[in-house]
């Protein structure tokens, strides 16, 4: 009886050890998030004038740029996670443009003629 009491111990501490490490590896690490926030900013394309940009508190401080594009559509771009500076670089009026598959922003304005980089914590 006492060798099955044993066994059973075992048995649940060897399950509960694998679930752990299994959840461990499958939750993101810091450095997979990051990438992933590289890959969505690269992958978006945005052209047009800023009329707004603000902080949205009720979304977790968030950073977004209202853009109005050549057609009239409006367009947020949200800037969390720069370490460059370019959400306090720009200006409401200035133009602003960002290519597909770059990381570089283009700002125009009466303050601004300049080319930044968008810069992760992790890159």
């Amino acid at each position: 009886m006492a060798l099955k009491k044993l066994l059973f111990v075992v048995y649940v501490i060897t399950t509960v050890c694998f679930l752990v490490f299994w959840a461990i590896d499958k939750f993101p690490n810091q450095t997979d998030l990051c990438n992933q926030g590289i890959s969505f900013f690269s992958s978006m394309d945005y052209e047009g004038v800023v009329v707004r940009k603000f902080i949205n508190q009720r979304n977790h401080n968030a950073k977004p740029v209202v853009l109005k594009e050549a057609g009239g559509t409006q367009s947020d771009m949200i800037l969390d996670g720069d370490k460059a500076g370019i959400y306090e670089l720009i200006e409401e009026g200035d133009s602003l443009v960002k290519s597909y598959g770059v990381l570089k922003v283009s700002l125009r304005g009466a303050n601004n003629d300049t080319i930044v980089d968008f810069k992760f914590a992790c890159n």
